[in-house]
């Protein structure tokens, strides 16, 4: 939700929303503050799906199989991704 507070058309809804309350204020505040929260909500349904389809993508990559060099057996064996470990040589092939 503070992710939310890093863009600036948020901050500009927040302060015109605390401005409804002063007692100069010609504007009802629950208008401004319902909208507030939507566009809020908006943007924090919209983050969810991005998320979920950014671990979409990462798990589809992870679990992809890649040919990794095993050192017990001297062959090249086909390992999903997120088995690979640091040292582990992997062969590369375009397409």
């Amino acid at each position: 939700m503070l992710a939310q507070f890093r863009k600036p058309v948020n901050i500009y809804f927040l302060l015109i929303s605390l401005l409804t309350f002063l007692p100069f204020s010609p504007k009802e505040p629950s208008l401004f503050i319902g909208t507030f929260i939507l566009v809020l909500a908006f943007g924090v349904i919209k983050e969810v799906l991005e998320d979920r389809k950014r671990q979409k993508a990462d798990d589809e990559l992870n679990n992809s199989l890649a040919n990794v060099y095993n050192y017990g057996n001297l062959y090249y064996e086909e390992a999903p991704s997120k088995n690979i470990k640091v040292g582990d040589i992997v062969v590369i092939t375009s397409g």
